[in-house]
């Protein structure tokens, strides 16, 4: 910005660090050199749980000092119209701005008022939004309101002032960062120049309400660790982050000194710039400052020699400051003396830096620095920083108050300012002085001195405001007002200030007086010469009356001090006076010189002409000083002054009228008198009646106020009469009776003197007394004159009529008050409030008097024209308003808790705004500096005793108890304290069920928690007294002693390496299993702080006295470290102390664990903590922790997709045979058509009693239960030609529908589908049909929630499985599940899945229109949260596998969690009660038995049925059994019994099916229709991931749990409770008897640890899911054991590895069949030896070409895994017989290679059965020759014969090519 015209700084308000709060602190704080900064109030955050020396510890921050406010959360609200529900959501940058505004606005003199609806201009600098952080932080966003958006978005910055003060200039808020309000100041001169606005506000604001972006720039590397700014010196290491706002108001220069403004400073030019891009985005580029100071000063004609000071930007970083400094004197040494060096400095080092409001604070620290001429200190300035060479760069800084330097020329400085974003700008100001105006305003003050006191305007916005401002005003005055004069103040106070709703108006000649009557005002003391008042908001604005007095107020030295003192009122009077002499022989200004002995005031023509002339008088003087009536009321004589005032009458004719009156009414002198009554008007009129004419009523002042006016003899009487009746009676000093019937004898004259009158309208509301009326002028004639003088006066209806018109403030014009209790009366009966006020008072002192009006009028909103009262005054610094600020701010109450909540204790921290009791906090070594002393194994640890402490000091919180003890606490895994991270811990506590848990949070993933311990607890009584024990004679039993530098020794060899305040045993003596302990504090830990249950390094010590005994073990012999793993319990009964005893002894002792006893005593032997059962164990055989996140991940659901089939090719469809096992249903016949239509051949099979063969029909019947009948078919249709390609099997459609299933028909039908399934499968592999085989159900999956899940159909999915991902991948077809609502053309669906749908083998159709939908297992979403389970104690659980391992651990969890009547079953059960006692010692029924009596002695009743599940019968008749005896409601079942019997499917007898079948199906089944009566909270089905991932051998057990899979879809879609769960393996029983755990985990599914699977348990229980797969899986590894990856799940694979699964650059059989003929040989042997070894998982090296597979593990399973696996890899195919033969892998690998070598051969001939029947389809000669030679009937058969003829097929090639 550059123009001819400049702009001043005319205002300055500011609010900054150190109590700067205005331009005048902010002056003297910085030019004394003061260090404004402090350490962040604990009202921005709890330094415990935000600070840390650390700056790597992430959420800490390493800075806590900087320049910072108070009370950033008060606002006056009230003052600026804002509610408070609105205030509390405004961000508090916005109300600061607000007060600051208003404040700049005082500092100026300009009222803001004044300004309203004009173009003023708004620029704010503004950065972070830290409240916006507060309102939407925490978890939930209730607290966001209507104003939250309006009060937390940066916009409003500047929009909050233009809209609060209604300004409608340019509104911007700026954010350029650091540089931002250094820019606003820019914009704004620009928009002032462009005349866009003709005021400006411009400055910035930053204000740190959060932690938040403290710790963004603590973590940016941008703070000094001391939080101050060390601007140019060495040890510049960052800036110190400030806070503030700073506002200027700027206006053209030309209009400041037209309106006499006060200049601090003129901004002769201005400018800003962009760095670019940079080294980085923070670092500034000097020569973009050089190139920014080039262009302002070269477009201000400044040269830069002529600048003498340039305020810095100056932040005390090590990069900046060169950068800065470099670019400032590259600039301004330009054509400089060296000897007269530019003074640089920042304000910075003052206070820090204000970011946004930074340039601001320099902008104002230079200006102020240019009025006083001085240049104040630059702080923190030891030693410069080498990379600055100020001498060369001709700068210097200034470290001390120094005197403006006496440079030639005018004074200049800059301000420089940057943002970190790299915005640069730069201000030139300029000193302002003006000799003229200093003089000008030296006369002012001079000759407007006066003795006459003044009125003192002050006001406030609220009461108790107005009460501060009166003692700020009195503050000042003692402080300041001897170097000010009164006048000016007054001017100032007037003039320059804002005139608020509560008003007090005080009258005083000087500050002394002032003071005083201040005081007594603060005191609650009302004086005359302090008058009160309040506006009242209201549509209209105050409505003044004047009230002129008529007869008797006039006394004989009315207006002589004014005549004197005030010349308009002395004026007014030598003009009545020169219009009376044209009529009267006397003169008025004699008349009002007369002394009291010889006036002639009481002479009705002398008294009325002069109450006029004051009354004209005081007039004009109000008028001079602006004050106008709204409306007017004359009393009697006193209408000639309101007919004036009010226009109907000319000056003139007032005169006349006044003149003309008196004369006249003195004529009727001695004829009467008036009195004054207090009678109501009736009574009144009544009373004169009764006189017949003598008595008049004379004047209705008020309700009971009457005046009446009469004959003296009839007045006499009257008052005699009422003075017995004691009615009020005043006679009045009069001798004329005024208003009576007397008034007739002038009424001819008087008439006929007024006749020429033509009164005019009125200009204001006029009110006729003689009428009692409105008036409006015109008739206001010589008649009504008339009645002036006859009539009444009704001034009661005349006021009461005011007040209806809006009247609310009365002025009595005239020299005395006489109708003041008139119309006090009067507003009393109206019951309106109004003001009532008097000019001039009889005796008083009379510019006094006049005050007192002004004051009164200015207190009721009438204010005089200030600029009239106080036409010219001198600029003075009056204090600011006092605001009356409250605290106003809107915060979720869980954040602010966060923020700047106190822990309740140091290791327990905040509470939680949760329904359940939780606490949470950071573990920090800084705020607790004795846990880094807790060295275990050179790791830091956070002690067991810490646990207990949390526990204890939140049981002690929610309690308020202070005795209570800990029981059966569990350490589950140890938390480390890593240097550069504080754990987060959360401490719950049930106190239903007395119970605690302490777990971590991941700072990664929330959720992802860790349990470290968890317990018990019940409150005690407090204990009478302590009990006690003798010291001495413990220390007896304890012979060996150990000091504490031998014990620690000792200990740190072992590995507990306790640093100085973990060391807390001073001595130890050891004894047999036992030690005696004193315990010490060490002397910088406060043990005994009320804040601590029992510290836990107190507490720790009495752990190492148990572990001291170790040390009774030689250290040959090896000692160890054992941490705590459980305690049986803990009680305190006394807090810490400094010296105390701990007495410990071993109770137990093994290899593995040490179970102790611990007592702590105080120095007098009183125990004050036992520990019972501390058990500690090896870490080396520590149970590692389970982390609910990761069992999270192994929990997998299965997923119905839809995907549409891929259009088939109906023309490539070959003719092929199909066999399709038809059911007695419809689906058989219809497939059978479709596939017809598709050109297929279709045999069907059905179920019958016998087998038989219709060769016609092509139908073939056989008994389902008879293997035989499975071979005769593969054999007859062998037979007659007929072998099929397609086997689709739909048998599964006879089973019994769900809604119709019965325990009986599910044995029957059900076992007999399943066996159709086996034999089926068996007669394929024994007959080698060359066939694929698919499955077909209906209902069988939950592929739609709505469609009905028929169970008993499911097991063909568990067999088929198997079947086709693992035992026979060459022959698998697929799984097809039909919906069993049936749908249009779900058969077109079916045959063309059959024929083209390849890829996809586990498929569903489901809708009306039968959309295809595939199956997938995918990661189980959507989660819920799992709490522990609490099992309620009215019901029972049954638990069926009882007595097996995974039996007896689910029992045990059930009791753990609240189980107390269990019901367990199984194979093995317990004989008898009476029978325990004969039972053998070893034996497994007595371990059975000592189990179930474990379980009794917990408080567990169990009943052990010996029932077989499998068999209706006995569940039905044990519940039966169970109901007679009334027993509990049984409200679960967990169903664990399952048998294994594994055999692959060519070796499964149907004994083998059935063994591993029945306990699942029959089991579950049983249990499912016989407990439908129970009120069943849980049916849990423990089912397995062998039924989706399926294993060679085990489709008996896959189909049993496909079963259960099916059932609890079942039941879910029934509204009863059902979930089966696809276990993977458990560690425990076979697969740990039979040391499995590394065979499972080699192949990729590790077996689950039971702590691991019943907390999966847990979470599995609460989801809403009736089927959930839970296994560790390595997906990978997994597929690396199926012959080919089931689509399924082979994605789990990809998404786990990045790739895709069973890629490989080279094929294994191309491999083979490329290489030389003599190689390959080798190369099948290498082939098939991969193959060995992926699937067996032995090395390499131990394949040899020699050996047989037997010789290496390979039984029946491997052998068809890994025949599988050469089908698919190779191509060729060895029987299972082959590999569990005696054949070597070279003789296998020679098999193979016969296979690969025929294939290829027949493949050269180039011809696919497919390329062969279009050739034979389209040349009839070569079918016909072909048909021949194979002896075959159709082209089908003759093309599959000629290709298992390969002479043959090679003849027919070579024919081909023939020409």
């Amino acid at each position: 910005m550059y123009n001819k015209e400049a702009v001043a700084i005319v205002g300055i308000g500011c609010r900054f660090p150190g109590g700067a709060h205005d331009p005048r602190n902010y002056w003297k704080l910085i030019s004394e050199g003061n260090d404004l900064t402090s350490d962040l109030p604990e009202s921005r955050c709890n330094p415990r749980r935000f600070y840390d020396p650390n700056p790597r510890k992430p959420g800490r921050l390493h800075v806590m000092h900087g320049g910072f406010l108070e009370d950033i959360d008060f606002f006056d609200h009230e003052f600026f119209g804002i509610s408070p529900r609105e205030a509390d959501y405004l961000d508090p940058q916005q109300r600061l701005l607000l007060e600051t505004a208003w404040e700049a606005f005082e500092d100026s003199g300009l009222i803001p008022a004044t300004f309203a609806g004009k173009n003023v201009g708004v620029f704010v600098g503004a950065f972070t939004l830290d409240y916006k952080i507060l309102q939407f932080s925490g978890n939930h966003l209730d607290g966001v309101g209507l104003h939250t958006a309006t009060g937390s978005m940066m916009t409003m910055c500047s929009n909050r002032l233009s809209h609060a003060f209604d300004f409608r200039g340019p509104s911007l808020s700026i954010d350029t960062a650091c540089s931002s309000s250094l820019v606003a100041a820019h914009y704004a001169c620009c928009s002032l120049l462009a005349e866009e606005c003709e005021l400006a506000l411009a400055g910035g604001v930053m204000l740190i309400a959060t932690p938040h972006y403290i710790l963004a720039e603590s973590k940016g590397g941008f703070l000094s660790p001391d939080g101050r700014c060390k601007t140019f010196d060495i040890s510049a290491n960052g800036y110190a982050r400030g806070e503030g706002a700073g506002l200027v108001i700027l206006k053209r220069l030309s209009d400041a000194v037209r309106d006499n403004n006060r200049i601090y400073a003129v901004i002769r030019a201005s400018g800003v710039n962009q760095d670019g891009r940079t080294p980085g985005i923070t670092v500034p580029s000097g020569e973009q400052q050089v190139r920014l100071l080039e262009k302002v000063y070269g477009q201000a004609g400044i040269d830069p020699g002529a600048v003498h000071y340039v305020e810095a930007h100056g932040t005390g970083t090590p990069v900046g400051d060169p950068i800065e400094a470099n670019a400032l004197g590259a600039f301004f040494s330009r054509n400089r003396p060296a000897e007269q060096p530019c003074i640089v400095g920042s304000v910075k080092t003052n206070m820090g830096h204000l970011e946004s409001a930074a340039g601001i604070a320099g902008l104002i620290k230079a200006s102020l620095a240019l009025e006083h001429r001085q240049i104040p200190p630059h702080l923190h300035l030891r030693e410069a920083n080498p990379k600055i060479d100020f001498d060369a760069l001709k700068l210097r800084v200034p470290t001390r108050l120094e005197p403006w330097p006496d440079y030639p020329g005018k004074a200049y400085a800059g301000v420089n300012s940057f943002g970190f974003g790299g915005t640069n700008a730069h201000v030139v100001l300029e000193a302002y002085s003006s000799a003229e105006q200093a003089a000008d305003a030296t006369a002012v003050v001079t000759t407007g001195e006066s003795a006459d006191p003044v009125m003192i305007p002050l006001s406030a916005r609220s009461d108790e405001g107005l009460g501060r401002v009166a003692a700020s005003i009195r503050d000042w005055i003692e402080r300041e007002a001897a170097a000010a004069s009164f006048r000016d103040f007054a001017f100032n106070l007037a003039r320059k200030r804002g005139h608020h709703e509560f008003r007090l108006g005080v009258v005083a000649s000087d500050f002394a007086d002032l003071s005083g009557q201040l005081k007594a005002f603060g005191e609650g003391e009302l004086r005359e010469t302090l008058i009160k008042g309040r506006i009242v908001p209201a549509d209209a604005p105050p409505k003044l009356c004047f009230v002129y007095t008529g007869n008797g107020p006039q006394w004989w030295a009315m207006g002589r001090e004014l005549y004197r003192s005030q010349p308009v009122f002395r004026a007014a009077i030598d003009r009545c006076a020169e219009e009376l002499a044209r009529y009267a022989d006397w003169s008025l200004i004699e008349e009002l010189s007369r002394g009291e002995a010889d006036h002639r005031m009481g002479e009705t023509q002398i008294a009325q002409p002069a109450n006029f002339a004051i009354q004209y008088a005081l007039s004009e003087l109000l008028s001079s000083w602006g004050i106008e009536p709204d409306a007017c009321i004359g009393h009697s004589t006193g209408e000639v002054g309101s007919f004036w005032k009010s226009g109907v009458l000319s000056f003139a004719e007032a005169i006349r009228v006044i003149y003309e009156r008196s004369r006249l009414q003195q004529q009727t002198a001695g004829k009467g008198t008036l009195v004054a009554v207090g009678l109501g008007r009736a009574e009144a009129e009544s009373l004169a009646a009764e006189y017949e004419g003598r008595v008049s009523v004379a004047g209705i002042n008020a309700p009971t106020a009457i005046t009446l006016a009469g004959d003296n003899e009839a007045i006499a009487r009257i008052v005699e009469r009422l003075g017995k009746e004691g009615v009020f009676c005043k006679p009045l000093r009069v001798n004329i009776p005024f208003h009576s019937p007397v008034m007739e004898e002038i009424r001819a004259e008087w008439q006929d003197k007024l006749s020429a009158l033509r009164p005019r309208e009125a200009a204001v509301a006029l009110y006729a007394t003689a009428t009692g009326t409105r008036a409006k002028g015109p008739e206001l004639d010589a008649h009504y004159w008339w009645l002036n003088v006859r009539n009444p006066v009704y001034f009661q209806d005349c006021f009461n009529l005011a007040v209806e018109d809006g009247c609310t403030a009365f002025l009595e014009i005239g020299p005395h008050p006489v109708l003041a209790a008139a119309m006090r009366d009067c507003a009393d009966a109206l019951g309106r409030p109004v003001n009532l006020f008097h000019s001039l008072y009889r005796g008083k002192h009379e510019p006094t008097a006049v005050g007192y009006a002004l004051a009164g009028l200015y207190s009721s909103g009438i204010e005089p024209d200030f600029a009239c009262l106080y036409p010219r005054g001198r600029h003075i610094d009056l204090p600011l308003y006092p605001f009356a600020r409250e605290r106003c701010w809107a915060e979720p109450h869980e954040n602010r808790r966060f923020r700047v909540g106190k822990d309740d204790n140091p290791l327990l921290g905040r509470r939680l705004a949760t329904a359940a009791l939780a606490w949470e906090t950071e573990i920090n070594g800084y705020w607790n500096a004795f846990l880094p002393d807790h060295v275990i194994q050179h790791n830091v640890l956070f002690p067991a005793a810490g646990y207990l402490e949390q526990a204890a000091a939140a049981i002690k919180t929610a309690t308020a108890g202070s005795h209570f003890a800990l029981e059966h606490i569990a350490f589950h895994k140890a938390l480390f304290l890593p240097q550069d991270e504080d754990p987060r811990v959360q401490i719950t506590l049930d106190t239903r069920h007395g119970s605690f848990s302490i777990a971590s949070l991941s700072r990664r993933e929330e959720e992802n928690t860790i349990v470290h311990a968890e317990g018990r607890f019940r409150q005690l009584q407090p204990p009478g007294q302590l009990p006690r024990v003798p010291i001495e004679r413990l220390r007896e039993r304890c012979a060996t002693v150990f000091s504490k530098a031998s014990c620690y020794a000792e200990l740190a060899g072992m590995g507990f390496e306790y640093g100085p305040r973990f060391r807390g045993i001073g001595e130890v003596a050891l004894g047999d299993f036992e030690s005696l302990a004193r315990l010490e504090a060490p002397a910088d830990v406060a043990v005994s702080d009320p804040e601590w249950v029992f510290h836990p390094v107190m507490l720790d010590a009495a752990f190492q006295a148990l572990i001291a005994i170790e040390l009774m073990k030689p250290a040959a012999e090896g000692r160890e470290v054992r941490l705590p793993v459980d305690i049986r319990r803990v009680t305190f009964l006394g807090p810490a102390s400094s010296l105390m005893w701990a007495h410990a002894r071993i109770v137990a002792r093994t290899d593995q664990e040490t179970v102790g006893d611990i007592a702590i005593y105080d120095a007098q032997g009183r125990l004050t903590v036992s520990i019972e059962g501390f058990r500690a164990r090896s870490v080396a055989r520590s149970t590692p922790s389970i982390n609910p996140k990761n069992i999270e991940s192994w929990l997998y659901q299965v997923d119905w997709e839809e995907q549409a089939l891929a259009g088939p090719d109906v023309a490539d469809v070959i003719r092929e045979t199909c066999l399709i096992f038809a059911p007695s249903t419809p689906e058989g016949i219809l497939l059978k058509a479709r596939l017809e239509a598709r050109g297929q051949e279709v045999i069907l099979a059905r179920v019958g009693h016998h087998f038989a063969w219709d060769a016609q029909e092509a139908t073939v019947t056989l008994d389902a239960r008879r293997k035989l009948d499975y071979l005769a078919l593969f054999e007859t249709l062998d037979n007659a030609g007929k072998k099929p390609t397609r086997i689709v099997h739909l048998w599964s459609r006879d089973a019994p529908a769900a809604d119709v299933l019965t325990v009986e028909n599910l044995d029957a039908e059900g076992v007999e589908i399943a066996l159709s399934a086996l034999y089926l499968c068996q007669a394929m592999l024994e007959r080698s049909a060359p066939a694929k085989i698919w499955f077909v159900t209906r209902g069988a999956q939950p592929a739609d929630y709505e469609a009905p899940v028929n169970v008993a159909q499911a097991p063909a999915w568990g067999i088929g499985r198997v079947f086709g991902h693992q035992e026979h991948v060459g022959q698998w077809g697929g799984l097809i599940d039909l919906d069993p609502r049936g749908g249009d053309g779900e058969m077109a669906a079916l045959a063309d899945e059959i024929l083209f749908g390849a890829h996809e083998d586990q498929v569903a159709f489901r809708g009306s229109d039968s959309m295809r939908k595939v199956m997938r297992v995918s990661r189980a979403n959507r989660l819920y949260a799992a709490v522990p389970p609490q099992f309620r104690a009215d019901g029972a659980y049954w638990v069926t596998g009882a007595f097996g391992a995974l039996g007896e651990r689910v029992t045990d969890w059930l009791v753990e969690h609240g189980a107390t009547f269990l019901i367990l079953s199984g194979r093995s059960t317990v004989p008898p009660r009476e029978r325990w006692g004969e039972i053998a010692p070893e034996s497994p029924e007595c371990v059975r038995v000592r189990w179930v009596r474990r379980l009794e002695e917990r408080g567990v009743r169990v009943l052990c049925p010996a029932v077989d599940c499998a068999e209706a019968a006995q569940v039905e008749a044990f519940l039966a059994e169970y109901r007679a005896h009334n027993y509990p409601p049984v409200r679960g079942l967990f169903h664990c019994a399952g048998v294994v019997a594994d055999s692959i499917l060519v070796q499964m007898r149907e004994q083998d099916l059935l063994k591993a079948y029945r306990p699942k199906v029959q089991g579950s089944w049983n249990l499912h229709h016989l407990l439908r009566d129970q009120p069943l909270e849980h049916f849990v089905l423990f089912s397995s991931i062998a039924s989706l991932v399926t294993s060679t051998g085990q489709a008996n057990y896959a189909a049993g749990n496909a079963f259960l899979d099916a059932l609890a879809h079942r039941r879910r879609q029934l509204g009863l409770p059902g979930l089966s769960l696809n276990w993977g393996p458990w560690a425990i029983g076979m697969v740990e008897e039979l040391d499995l755990i590394d065979h499972y985990r080699r192949r990729g599914m590790p077996p689950i640890h039971p702590d691991a699977g019943l907390a999966a348990l847990e979470i599995a229980l609460v989801q809403d899911r009736a089927e959930l797969a839970l296994a560790e899986a390595d997906w990978p590894v997994v597929l690396q054991y199926y012959p080919k990856p089931p689509v399924a799940f082979a994605h789990l694979a990809r998404e786990a590895s990045g790739e895709m699964v069973e890629t490989s650059e080279v094929d294994p059989r191309q491999r083979i069949a490329n290489a030389a003929e003599e190689q390959q040989v080798a190369v099948a042997i290498d082939e098939l030896g991969n193959l060995v070894v992926r699937v067996l998982r032995v090395r390499k090296s131990a394949i040899e070409p020699g050996i047989r597979l037997s010789d290496i593990g390979v039984d029946s399973m491997l052998a068809t895994e890994l025949r599988n696996r050469i089908e698919l890899t190779l191509g060729a195919s060895l029987t299972v017989v082959d590999l569990l033969g005696d054949s070597t892998i070279e003789q296998l690998a020679l098999k193979l290679l016969d296979q690969i070598r025929a294939q290829e051969s027949r493949a050269t001939a180039a011809i696919t059965f497919e390329e062969l029947m279009r050739i034979l389809q389209s040349d009839p000669d070569l079918t016909s020759q072909l048909l021949a030679e194979t002896e075959q009937t159709t082209p089908e058969e003759a093309a599959k014969a000629l290709l298992d003829d390969p002479e043959l097929a090679a003849q027919l090639f070579a024919q081909l090519q023939e020409p």
